[in-house]
């Protein structure tokens, strides 16, 4: 590392491993405010005057994560800041461990207040189209959080599985010389969530929904393209609602993005249902530009019962006719999607139910979360909760499933 000079304060930035790809947005952004007023990355905590750590919240795993590196961070003398969303949806347990500066995702702008003397303003910068990196290493904390949280996940597994899709996975890994242009450039359309799901603390994290100007995601595109990208990835917490604040619709960003000449294919981040169905026949029509590459799909579950438990789009026949109308339309389209395993009420007959849906729409990846009861939602009170054991019975059932299918997974 060079040299810091003398007249710089030093700061570090930590996102929790597990972090969305929106919160590794929002850390870019952060760090660009701090250099901008002055102050110099680290990349070890004992070295900094402030100590900037990003959490998650969005399973118990994470929210555990988040506590644990809290306390870890709490020794280091300088400064601690606790922001991303545990804050707003367990600030009970944070309170429990850390009485110190918090600062929840939905009031990021407060980050002002960290620094009275600041000569540039938080809202002055512009989104951020990179990644924070992770301070890695074999020896580092995030290499130790997955080896740890991987091997607890494994738990759950078939030998099968973890033959097939970890250690050849990593021998893959280890022996394919991979370029650094295919780092993907990511541009956050919006923020906040317009969905009221009854299960998720998300919305209260993230804030009020907020579309960013079409004309300036087309120009963070543009500059993208210009810089010799060849994969995006277009992100927010609810992807789909782009638009609603402004007159718009998602499809039309989407049509305007693509309309911009080059080599590129996008990858959609977080496409709820609702948004799909009720834009079928214009996503169809972009389907066909063979442009997006990928669309990862926030199903939740197979159950038409358990979707309107959940405050979800529960029409499971019309979304499937969707779904294979869009893979018809784009033969080459990776669909991926996350499922909840032990929502309150759930029965062996709405696994099975989620197991078929899988089987027709015939995803290529899943992410299987097994049910956190989130304080302040509407599901946290229900009194048919299933326990813990039901729910790893049930993971396992749906994991047995998958490897007969071949389909990708990872258990959280």
């Amino acid at each position: 590392m060079q040299s810091t000079p003398s007249s710089l304060r030093k700061i570090y930035i930590e996102p929790v491993q597990g972090a969305c790809n929106r919160r590794q947005l929002d850390a870019e952004k952060i760090a660009s405010f701090f250099v901008s007023n002055g102050f110099y990355l680290v990349s070890n905590p004992k070295e900094a005057e402030v100590i900037f750590l990003i959490t998650c919240a969005v399973s118990t795993k994470r929210e555990n994560s988040s506590l644990r590196r809290i306390e870890y961070l709490k020794k280091f003398p300088g400064q601690l800041i606790v922001g991303g969303c545990l804050p707003a949806i367990n600030g009970m347990k944070l309170q429990q461990v850390f009485s110190g500066t918090s600062i929840p995702t939905s009031e990021l702008f407060k980050i002002d207040d960290c620094l009275p003397e600041r000569k540039v303003k938080f809202s002055d910068l512009d989104d951020a189209n990179h990644y924070f990196p992770f301070y890695s290493g074999i020896f580092s904390y995030e290499f130790a959080e997955i080896a740890w949280h991987k091997l607890l996940s494994l738990r759950r597994c078939s030998l099968k599985y973890i033959f097939k899709k970890e250690i050849l996975r990593i021998f893959g890994m280890l022996t394919k010389k991979t370029s650094r242009q295919m780092v993907p450039y990511p541009v956050r359309i919006s923020w906040g969530c317009n969905q009221k799901c009854s299960y998720c603390g998300i919305r209260t994290a993230v804030g009020k929904f907020r579309s960013k100007p079409m004309e300036v995601c087309r120009d963070e595109f543009l500059r993208g393209v210009s810089k010799g990208y060849t994969e995006f990835e277009i992100i927010a917490d609810d992807v789909g609602a782009y638009g609603i604040d402004i007159g718009k619709k998602f499809p039309d960003l989407l049509n305007e993005l693509l309309s911009i000449p080059g080599d590129y294919h996008v990858l959609i981040w977080n496409l709820s249902p609702v948004w799909l169905v009720h834009n079928q026949d214009n996503f169809l029509q972009i389907l066909e530009k063979q442009k997006i590459n990928r669309i990862h799909f926030p199903a939740q579950s197979g159950s038409c019962s358990l979707l309107k438990a959940m405050n979800r789009y529960s029409d499971v026949v019309k979304t499937t006719e969707t779904l294979l109308l869009c893979k018809k339309h784009s033969p080459g389209l990776i669909l991926t999607t996350d499922l909840i395993v032990g929502f309150p009420g759930e029965t062996d007959e709405d696994i099975e139910a989620t197991i078929e849906f899988v089987r027709a729409v015939r995803f290529h990846g899943v992410n299987l979360f097994m049910y956190y009861s989130v304080p302040n939602t509407l599901a946290h009170g229900l009194e048919n909760q299933v326990p813990q054991k039901v729910i790893e019975k049930r993971v396992r059932k749906i994991s047995e499933a998958f490897d007969k299918l071949e389909i990708e997974y990872t258990i959280t």
